[in-house]
């Protein structure tokens, strides 16, 4: 009889694909390394572009999307053919952490089959632009500078990043201007305490290694 219900569990367990899902400190680390990384975020619209992100969680992977119009031109004449067609995309970015504190990115573009806004089935396209690996197992640095509206954060270690076609360095850096305060331009504006928030629970699940 024992046998009978481990098998049944079993097959249970093949037909409806399950895995296992991100638990809420590991949710919590992924968005914050998206977010310190890439300023995405669940629900955060980008002003020049019509729509929010949208966040899901994919078993062990969080994945946040966005639709626009379709005004890509691309170079081979196959892929044009493919989504000439196409009036919609869907930018879609993926993280996920295949082993402790090493965070793969992963970034494609989908176009739309027709006028439809639900199936991009029509064509997939890698984009290796912003696809990376960070290593944070062995990072030695991981700090975060503000002046006068400048913003400066920067990762050093072994590998610490690479890129989408494989190229890796010891040193990845997020450079942008997040304005000043009218009255006191030292003082640091709110999304610079979002970011020292972020890389504090980031620190602290990947503390690194000391130099």
């Amino acid at each position: 009889m024992l046998c009978r219900w481990i098998g049944l569990l079993c097959c249970i367990g093949a037909l409806t694909g399950c895995t296992e899902k991100l638990s809420k400190e590991g949710t919590d680390l992924l968005e914050a390394i998206i977010f310190v990384s890439d300023d995405i975020e669940d629900h955060a619209k980008d002003g020049s572009w019509p729509e929010p992100w949208t966040r899901q969680v994919l078993g062990r992977t969080i994945e946040y999307s966005r639709r626009g119009r379709n005004d890509l031109g691309l170079f081979n004449d196959d892929e044009n053919r493919k989504i000439r067609d196409s009036s919609f995309i869907r930018y879609v970015e993926r993280i996920s952490s295949p082993e402790p504190c090493v965070f793969l990115r992963d970034s494609f573009i989908e176009f739309s089959k027709g006028d439809s806004q639900t199936d991009f089935s029509a064509y997939t396209m890698p984009n290796r632009l912003t696809a990376y690996t960070l290593n944070l197992a062995e990072a030695y640095s991981f700090e975060l500078s503000f002046e006068s509206g400048a913003v400066d954060v920067t990762v050093q270690g072994p590998s610490v990043a690479c890129s989408g076609w494989g190229f890796c360095e010891n040193y990845w850096n997020r450079g942008f201007y997040a304005g000043e305060d009218e009255d006191r331009v030292d003082r640091k504006p709110v999304g610079v305490f979002g970011l020292e928030r972020a890389i504090a629970l980031i620190k602290k699940a990947c503390p690194g290694k000391a130099s």
